[in-house]
C-alpha cells in the first residue's frame, strides 16, 4: 500500500521497461579516470539518516548478464567515510561498517521487478540487503554507500556495469513506509548506447548549507523533458566550468575542452525531506556612483586614467559588472568588465578604461553600466550532451524562492547549433538546445536565487576635458534653543553630522560632515536639481542609500524639514540650514467631545465634525516643577518643547468654565492618562510625540427659577427647558419640597412636555418617571411642566417652594452632573377677591464668572379691591450669590413704606423678601430690584 518513488533509481518518472539501457553512475571531485563519462565500476551515493534507531536502507541493484555475482556494496557511517571511497582496488573495504560481496540478495533482474519493489507488499519476493544504523551504533547524519562492479572491461555494453540501483530509507517503527528525499550524489551520468531513448527525470539540487537536520538555502529542480543523450554529466557547483577560459560560456565540439567538473552542490532524486529554509538576508545594492578619474585628481593609488565605481552591498556577495558597448540594451559576454565579491557596505572598484578585448574606450563615449550582486551562482554543467529529436531542454526551476524572483533568472541560451554566441536571457525558463552537440560539448546553464541590479548612465572620460563650471553648496546645522528654525546670536553649530547632496536627475549622492562650527561645504558642484537632506549617520565619501533616510543629530530632533530643495543664485547656494531642538516636542489638541455630527461622544477622539476649544490653558510640569504654560490655538492646538533635561513631563489640561472635561488620551507617547481626564504623564527622549487630546462637553443648562402668585383652591403651571450639549441619561425629580406655614399642604406634579407648547396635551405629556436619553444631535432639548396644586384652605400670603433636579449620566464614562431650578408660589386666600399678578425679568441672558445680574421682579393689582400688606419673596439662582437688594425709590399712591425684610448675606445665598405696606390700588404696580454675581 505504501509507495514511493525509487530513490536511487534513475529515471523512475516516465520508465519503462524498454528502456533497458539506463544506468546512474557517479565519481568524486578530482579523481583521475580514463573515462570521462563516470565510473563503469563504482558508483557512490549519501544516504540521510535522521532518524538512527528506527530508520534502515535498502538496497536493491542488478547486472543484466553477471547478475549481483558481479557487484559487492560497501557502506560507512557518517564517522569513518573515507576521503575517496571509489579509490580502493579491493572488492571490499576492511574500514567500512557494512561489506556485501556476491550476494544474490538485493537482485533485481528486470526493471518490472524494480519497479515492484517500490510497494511494500511484494518486497518479500525480493529480499532486499539492509542496512540497520542502530546496529552499528553510527547515529544520525549521512552514509556513504559505494556500489562496485567486478567487470574490467571499458567498453559500453551492458554486461560490464550494474544496470539498475535502488536505494530506498524505509521507517519500521509501527507499519513499513518509505521515506523519500534521502538520497543524494555530487556526479550524475548517464549512458544510453543510443539516441532512440528520451530522458524523462526529475533531479533536486540543493544549494546551500547542510545543518544536518535542515539546509539554508533554496532548492531547484531540474526537468529533463525528453532529450535523447548518448550519455552525459551533471554537476551543480558555485562557478561552472573551473578553468577561466570557460567561464560564463558553453563549449563547442571543436574546443576540446578538459574541464574539472567539480561538485559543490548535493542533487537529490526526490525533494529532500529535511526542511529548505530560505536565508533571512537577500542582496541588495545601493547608490551605484561611476567618477571618471582625471589626471590632476591626485588619486592616492595612483591612477591617471579610467574611473571608479561606487556602490553599496547589504551583505557579502558576488557582483558583476557590465557595459553595454553596442548600445543594445543587451548584456553580452564580451561587455563584461569586472566581478568578484561584494564587502558589506561600501565597495570601490577602480577601471583602466580598456574591454575585455584589450580596447581602450575613447573621451566622450556614452556608457551604459549595468551592476549586479547575487548571493552567488549556481551552475548546472552538462558534458556530452545531445540531443537528437528536438530542441526542448531541460527546464531549471526554483522551488522555494520568494515573490518575484523568477525575474532574476539568467542562463545562456546556447543556440545555433554547435555556436559559441551566448546572450543573457531573463525571462524563459525552458533551456533551448541544439540537435547533435558532440562527444565533448559542455552546456554550462546558471542561475541566481536572487540577483539585484542597478543602472547607470555615464560619458567615459567627460568631466576630464569639459571646464568645471560648478557651484557650492553650504550651510550649519545648529543647536536651534528657541526652536524657531533661525539661526539666532548665541546659537552654536552641532559637528559630525553628515549632509548629502542628492543630484535628482541623475540620482547621485555626495556626503559632507559639518565641521566644528557645523559647518558645511560642496564645492566645485555642476548645476543641476538637487536636493540637501539631513542624515546624521550616512556613510562617506558617498552615502550608502540613495537618496538618503532623513535622520537627525544625537540627541536632538528637526525643528524645521531634514531634507531641502537646492536653490542656486550665481552658481552659489549659501546657508542652507538645518534647525535642531536638543529634547523633544509634544503636540496635543483640545476639542468638545460630544458626538456632534457623526462623531462619537467621550472616546477621546476629535471627529471632524467636533469643534476645536481654543484658549485653553495647558501646563507642562517636570514632576512638581512649572516648565511652561501654553494656551490652544484657533484649531485646540498646543506645542511644548522640552529640553532633554527633563526627561519626565506631565501635561495638565485646565477646566473651562460651563464645560466638563470628559476624556483625554495619551497618542503616541507611551504614557497614563488619569481618572480626570486633565492629565497625562509619560517620559520622553529625542523625538516628537503628538496625539495627545484632552475632550471637554458644554454643561447642559435649565431656564431660571419663576415666582408667581395664585389665588388659594387654584392651579398654575411653570415652564423650564432643560438644554444638552452631549450625550447621556437625564432624569427629573422634585426635591426640597418647602410648605409655610408647614400646616398647609400644596403639592406639585412634573410632566415632560413633549411638543414644548407650554401646556398639558393629554396622550402627549407624560409624567417624569424613567431616565431619557439626550444627545447632542437629535434630543438636545428637554421641555418640562411644574404643575402646582393648592388648597382651598390655604392661608393668605403662604408660600410653596420646591427644587426641580436634573441629573445626567454621561454616556460611556462615570461622570454625573446636576442641575436645579427652584420655583416659588405666592398663595392668597379664596375671600380676598383680588389678582396680584407678579412678573419677572433679568438684564442678561448670558453672564460670564464674576459677572452681575440684575432681576426686576413688577408686582400688578389686576383685581377689582385694593390690596395691602403686599409680600414679595425670591431666592438667589443656582451657581450665583447675593450682591444687594433695593426697595423702589418712588412707591405708587396709597402705599406708606417699603422694607427689604429678608436678605442673605452679600456672597450668601437664599431667600430675598420686601414688605410693603399701605393701599395697591386696581390697576397700580410696584417694582423691586436685586443683583446677584455669577459664580467663578
Amino acid at each position: 500500500s505504501s509507495t514511493a518513488n525509487a530513490e536511487g533509481t534513475y529515471e523512475l518518472r516516465g520508465k519503462t521497461s524498454a528502456n533497458d539501457e539506463v544506468r546512474v553512475e557517479g565519481m568524486r571531485n578530482n579523481y583521475d579516470v580514463p573515462e570521462f563519462l563516470g565510473l563503469y565500476r563504482t558508483t557512490i551515493f549519501y544516504v540521510d539518516i535522521m532518524d538512527s534507531d528506527n530508520e534502515v536502507i535498502d538496497f536493491y541493484s542488478s547486472n543484466a548478464n553477471r547478475h549481483n555475482t558481479s557487484r559487492d556494496i560497501s557502506v560507512w557511517c557518517p564517522n569513518n567515510a573515507p576521503a575517496f571511497p571509489e579509490a580502493s582496488n579491493a572488492y571490499t573495504t576492511d574500514d567500512a561498517t557494512l561489506n556485501v560481496r556476491n550476494n544474490r540478495d538485493g537482485d533485481i533482474d528486470s526493471w518490472s521487478e524494480l519497479v515492484s519493489i517500490q510497494t511494500l507488499s511484494n518486497r518479500s519476493t525480493y529480499p532486499a540487503i539492509t542496512f540497520n544504523p542502530s546496529n552499528n551504533g553510527c547515529g544520525d547524519g549521512v552514509y556513504t554507500v559505494r556500489f562496485y562492479s567486478h567487470s574490467t572491461s571499458t567498453s559500453r555494453t551492458m554486461d560490464n556495469a550494474i544496470e539498475f540501483v535502488d536505494i530506498s530509507v524505509r521507517e519500521t517503527q509501527g507499519a513499513d513506509s518509505l521515506i523519500r528525499g534521502r538520497v543524494f550524489s555530487k556526479h550524475y551520468s548517464l549512458i544510453q548506447n543510443g539516441f532512440d531513448k528520451e530522458l524523462n527525470t526529475d533531479l533536486f539540487v540543493v544549494e546551500g548549507e547542510d545543518n544536518d537536520t535542515s539546509y539554508s538555502g533554496f532548492v531547484w529542480e531540474i526537468e529533463t523533458n525528453g532529450i535523447q543523450p548518448f550519455g552525459f554529466q551533471l554537476v551543480a557547483n558555485g562557478s561552472g566550468l573551473m578553468q577561466d577560459q570557460y567561464h560564463d560560456k558553453s563549449i563547442s565540439a571543436n574546443a576540446n575542452p578538459e574541464p574539472i567538473m567539480e561538485a559543490n552542490h548535493n542533487i537529490y532524486l526526490n525533494y529532500p525531506d529535511k526542511p529548505v529554509y530560505l536565508p533571512t538576508t537577500v542582496p541588495d545594492v545601493s547608490n551605484f556612483f561611476y567618477h571618471n578619474i582625471c589626471p590632476d585628481d591626485n588619486d592616492p593609488n595612483g591612477y591617471t586614467t579610467g574611473g571608479y565605481f561606487n556602490f553599496y552591498s547589504n551583505g557579502f556577495w558576488k557582483y558583476k559588472l557590465y557595459i553595454d558597448l553596442d548600445g543594445s540594451g543587451d548584456v553580452t559576454l564580451d561587455e563584461k568588465v569586472f566581478e568578484g565579491d561584494a564587502s558589506a557596505g561600501l565597495n570601490r572598484v577602480y577601471w583602466d578604461g580598456i574591454l575585455p578585448d584589450g580596447s581602450v574606450v575613447p573621451d566622450y563615449t556614452p556608457l551604459d553600466f549595468n551592476l549586479y550582486v547575487s548571493d552567488g551562482e549556481i551552475h548546472f554543467p552538462w558534458y556530452d550532451v545531445e540531443n537528437r529529436y528536438n530542441d526542448v531542454g531541460p527546464t531549471i526551476t526554483l522551488l522555494n524562492g520568494t515573490g518575484g524572483t523568477d525575474s532574476s533568472y539568467y542562463y545562456w541560451d546556447d543556440s545555433p547549433v554547435g555556436g559559441t554566441v551566448a546572450n543573457i536571457e531573463g525571462d524563459v525558463n525552458v533551456r533551448t538546445w541544439g540537435n547533435d552537440l558532440g562527444n565533448t560539448t559542455i552546456i554550462d546553464t546558471w542561475k541566481y536565487a536572487h540577483n539585484n541590479g542597478l543602472g547607470k548612465s555615464v560619458i567615459y572620460g567627460g568631466e576630464c576635458t569639459v571646464p568645471d563650471l560648478g557651484g557650492n553648496v553650504s550651510g550649519y546645522v545648529f543647536d536651534d534653543v528657541n526652536h524657531n528654525a533661525s539661526k539666532d546670536g548665541g546659537e552654536v553649530g552641532i559637528e559630525n553630522v553628515t549632509i548629502v547632496l542628492h543630484n535628482k536627475t541623475n540620482n547621485d549622492c555626495e556626503t559632507q560632515k559639518t565641521d566644528s562650527n557645523g559647518y558645511f561645504l560642496f564645492d566645485n558642484i555642476l548645476i543641476s536639481d538637487f536636493d540637501l537632506v539631513e542624515s546624521a549617520n550616512e556613510t562617506l565619501p558617498i552615502s550608502f542609500l540613495c537618496p538618503p533616510v532623513e535622520e537627525d543629530p544625537a540627541g536632538y530632533i528637526s525643528v524645521d524639514a531634514n531634507t531641502k530643495a537646492v536653490v542656486f543664485n550665481e552658481l552659489n547656494a549659501s546657508y542652507i540650514n538645518f534647525a535642531n531642538y536638543k529634547g523633544y516636542k509634544v503636540e496635543g489638541t483640545t476639542f468638545e467631545d460630544n458626538g456632534f455630527g457623526s462623531g462619537q461622544a467621550h472616546n477621546g477622539v476629535k471627529e471632524s465634525s467636533e469643534s476645536a476649544l481654543d484658549t485653553i490653558k495647558i501646563d507642562a510640569y517636570d514632576g512638581v516643577q512649572f516648565l511652561e504654560t501654553q494656551y490652544t490655538d484657533g484649531d485646540g492646538k498646543f506645542t511644548f518643547w522640552i529640553p532633554s533635561t527633563n526627561p519626565s513631563v506631565e501635561i495638565k489640561a485646565a477646566p473651562k468654565s460651563d464645560y466638563t472635561q470628559v476624556s483625554s488620551t495619551v497618542g503616541d507617547t507611551g504614557g497614563t492618562t488619569n481618572a480626570t481626564f486633565n492629565q497625562v504623564d509619560f517620559s520622553g527622549n529625542n523625538n516628537k510625540y503628538s496625539g495627545i487630546t484632552f475632550g471637554y462637553t458644554k454643561d447642559p443648562s435649565i431656564t431660571t427659577s419663576s415666582n408667581q402668585t395664585i389665588q388659594a383652591g387654584t392651579t398654575t403651571l411653570y415652564a423650564h427647558k432643560y438644554n444638552v450639549h452631549t450625550s447621556g441619561s437625564v432624569s427629573f425629580n422634585i426635591e426640597n419640597e418647602d410648605n409655610a406655614p408647614a400646616t398647609i399642604n400644596q403639592n406639585v406634579l412634573l410632566y415632560i412636555d413633549v411638543n414644548c407648547n407650554g401646556a398639558i396635551d393629554s396622550g402627549i405629556d407624560t409624567l417624569t418617571t424613567t431616565g431619557i436619553n439626550v444627545d447632542a444631535n437629535s434630543n438636545n432639548e428637554v421641555c418640562l411642566l411644574a404643575k402646582v396644586i393648592t388648597q382651598v384652605s390655604t392661608s393668605n400670603n403662604a408660600t410653596y417652594s420646591y427644587d426641580i433636579k436634573a441629573e445626567m449620566n454621561y454616556t460611556s464614562i462615570p461622570i454625573v452632573l446636576t442641575k436645579k431650578v427652584k420655583d416659588f408660589t405666592i398663595i392668597t386666600d379664596s375671600n380676598n377677591n383680588s389678582n396680584l399678578v407678579l412678573v419677572k425679568s433679568v438684564d442678561k441672558t448670558n453672564a460670564l464668572p464674576d459677572e452681575i445680574i440684575t432681576y426686576n421682579v413688577r408686582a400688578i393689582n389686576n383685581g377689582q379691591d385694593s390690596l395691602d400688606t403686599i409680600v414679595i419673596n425670591d431666592y438667589t439662582p443656582e451657581y450665583t450669590n447675593f450682591h444687594s437688594a433695593t426697595c423702589p425709590a418712588v412707591l405708587p399712591v396709597g402705599m406708606t413704606s417699603c422694607v427689604t425684610n429678608v436678605e442673605p448675606a452679600v456672597g450668601g445665598k437664599g431667600t430675598v423678601q420686601w414688605i410693603f405696606t399701605g393701599d395697591l390700588y386696581t390697576g397700580q404696580e410696584l417694582s423691586v430690584f436685586y443683583q446677584v454675581k455669577v459664580d467663578n
